[in-house]
């Protein structure tokens, strides 16, 4: 039923993570049987427009230092799922703990100046362009739609009634309609949306703790009826485009130099000028994209304590940045049409630069590329947003049982040493935005450090002169400058740390760990997925159906390639107090069974024929072949040619053998977290 006065519910709790509001509007739902006619395919491209330009409104806020929220989204005319006849128009924020009020003021007063005033000339055509972009993109990837897709349409068109198009059918009809749907008819559409003051439903989720103000039901209703009725100033837009390189003549370039083509990998090899590799690979699995990856050795290892969070941060601080003369969000509005996005990054042992396009907007992927490498934006503004959303996160996650465990549990793999720790507000305040420049330059000021692959649907001979052009006028210095630095970090052995900690709701968190070294080859990597599944399919059976003692038992070995040829298996689950003793030991005694006996001949049979299904499916992604290139070209494996002879080469006994040395070393690694008495 209607409501003229806002329905209210607040809740919160101890161990609420984040303070949020949300604040929506019922309104009749479009009749069942207009779903499958053009009113319907038109309202829904009406409601896209909507959603690009308010949400690019609330994204530019929140990127503001004093943002009075740290996300914000508004969603219209949704469907309510289970009540078919409603949808609702939703505005969201997440806010830093009791600023709710501040935030929910903000989002009302955005939603209503779109109400009143609607969108500007130039957000509407950024929209259209980013509409007409995807839906181009979308189209030319029509073949490479998943049998998902296909199902879920089928059973909303037999649900519901929507609409069943072809491809071409479905394009085409889009196209036009986003082409004529005009500014004037999306505002009118915004100002009959919703009435402001009737039937809302405010909901408040906020942490209860000391000093964190929760909002009453007399606050929240007050403060709307106040926004509804306050002087609102229409928005103002003034993005002027411009190129993201405005002098080309700095492009000097680099020839190729030397191409040789890689038989084993089916891959063309290019050496420039400069001294840069570069490995192409054409493959045909994804119709219109294309991917870049510039790897390089270094990483966080190569910097003292001092630095190592700053540069394992850089990544995130250049993203909320910006690139050269442009903020993030003057940057997203320069690409508007564009379907190109690359970001850097620093981990522990590598650092790149990555990014992706569509085939038409291929040069400006290695446009940005450039600039990430060349024009790094550091503003102290968009450093201290960062900082603020962090901190924001960080605030509640620290009395977070979950995290709690996380933390005890990093602490204890390695030895409490600084560089594997879980990020709390005494390491953010490690992150320095005066190094941010510095690291940048370390790591990136020298490009022959790195190897440029790039894979996707276009031919070497498309992509070569970008290369020659982009990639050739990076900076280079005469030999490589960075290299792998083995900074000494590695799992401790046979170490346990069973402790207490305060829980609303009590469980038994138990992880066992085993480590150790572990040559890189693909007959030791198979062997240890082997093993995986075996202890998963006994865990099943022992913990979870014979004893109900937990939902799951998660298995997952890892095979490591720096800082050293390493394995790690990893075992944990959940459960209650009573069992906790009891089901550890069954995960300890299972993995001695298979050292004694072996794995069991149904389980081994299970996973070849499961790896060998899964290799099929896999060398035609492109992400498998971007790890595939990677292992080939850094270590010399050849997954293309040696993987299926090494699944059905591993044996019984090999399996048996690495369950016994994972026992003989005696590295295991336990923690156990008990609830607080």
């Amino acid at each position: 039923p209607d409501n003229e006065e806002p329905i209210v519910s607040i809740f919160a709790d101890p161990e609420m993570q984040q303070s949020s509001l949300m604040i929506m509007y019922k309104s009749q739902a479009m009749p069942k049987e207009m779903n499958n006619t053009m009113m319907y395919e038109l309202t829904n491209i009406v409601k896209s427009y909507i959603t690009e330009m308010i949400n690019e409104r609330l994204s530019d806020i929140a990127r503001k230092p004093d943002a009075p929220f740290i996300n914000a989204i508004f969603e219209p005319a949704t469907s309510m799922g289970i009540i078919p006849t409603l949808e609702l128009s939703i505005g969201q924020v997440i806010t830093r703990d009791g600023k709710i009020m501040e935030g929910y003021k903000a989002l009302l007063t955005e939603m209503e100046r779109v109400r009143r005033y609607g969108f500007t000339e130039g957000e509407y055509e950024r929209a259209k362009n980013n509409m007409l972009s995807a839906l181009e993109s979308q189209y030319n990837s029509r073949d490479d739609r998943e049998h998902a897709t296909f199902a879920e349409r089928c059973i909303d068109h037999f649900r519901e009634g929507t609409p069943l198009y072809d491809a071409e059918t479905e394009y085409q009809l889009d196209k036009q309609l986003a082409e004529a749907i005009t500014l004037d008819a999306i505002n009118q559409t915004v100002k009959q949306m919703y009435d402001p003051l009737k039937n809302a439903v405010i909901i408040v989720n906020s942490p209860a703790k000391d000093g964190v103000a929760v909002p009453t039901e007399a606050e929240l209703v007050e403060t709307l009826k106040a926004t509804v009725a306050a002087e609102i100033e229409a928005f103002k837009d003034n993005v002027v485009k411009v190129p993201l390189i405005e002098d080309e003549a700095a492009l000097k370039g680099s020839p190729v130099k030397k191409e040789t083509f890689n038989e084993a990998m089916g891959t063309t090899e290019w050496t420039l000028k400069n001294g840069i590799k570069v490995v192409v690979k054409q493959t045909p699995y994804e119709a219109d994209a294309i991917y870049l990856e510039a790897v390089s050795e270094g990483g966080a290892a190569i910097f003292g304590d001092e630095d190592y969070y700053s540069a394992q941060m850089l990544g995130s601080v250049m993203s909320m940045s910006g690139i050269s003369k442009f903020s993030a969000s003057d940057l997203r509005k320069q690409l508007s049409g564009k379907q190109a996005q690359v970001g850097a990054s620093a981990g522990s042992y590598l650092h790149a630069v990555e990014g992706s396009a569509a085939l038409k907007d291929v040069e400006t992927m290695f446009q940005l590329m450039y600039l990430n490498f060349t024009a790094p934006r550091f503003s102290e503004d968009d450093f201290q947003t960062l900082m603020n959303r962090y901190n924001a996160m960080l605030a509640n996650q620290m009395t977070n049982p979950d995290f709690i465990f996380s933390q005890q549990l990093q602490k204890t793999l390695y030895g409490d040493n600084y560089r594997r720790q879980q990020l709390t507000p005494e390491l953010l305040g490690t992150i320095k935005l005066e190094r941010m420049a510095d690291i940048h330059s370390r790591l990136f000021g020298n490009a022959k450090d790195f190897r440029f692959t790039i894979y996707g649907n276009m031919s070497p001979e498309e992509l070569k002169p970008l290369v020659e052009k982009y990639v050739g006028s990076l900076p280079v210095a005469k030999k490589v400058t960075n290299k792998f630095t083995d900074d000494k970090v590695r799992e401790v052995k046979g170490v346990e740390n069973d402790f207490t900690a305060k829980m609303e709701q009590p469980k038994v968190s138990v992880f066992v760990g085993f480590s150790g070294d572990y040559k890189y080859d693909i007959k030791n990597a198979v062997t240890l997925t082997y093993l995986s599944q075996a202890l998963s399919n006994r865990y099943l059976k022992s913990i979870r159906e014979e004893k109900g003692g937990t939902y799951g038992v998660s298995v997952r070995g890892s095979h490591y390639t720096r800082p050293a040829q390493s394995f790690l298996m990893q075992i944990s689950f959940d459960t209650n107090e009573q069992m906790a003793d009891e089901l550890t030991a069954i995960v300890i005694a299972e993995i001695e069974k298979i050292a004694a006996e072996g794995p069991l001949k149904e389980d081994m049979d299970k996973t070849r024929e499961f790896l060998l299904k899964d290799y099929k499916k896999n060398v035609e992604l492109n992400g498998w072949w971007s790890r595939t290139l990677t292992a080939y070209y850094d270590f010399g494996v050849d997954n293309v040619n040696d993987y299926e002879a090494a699944v059905n080469g591993v044996t019984s006994d090999d399996v048996k053998a690495l369950a016994k040395r994972m026992l003989d070393e005696k590295s295991m690694v336990k923690v156990i977290m008990r609830p607080e008495k």
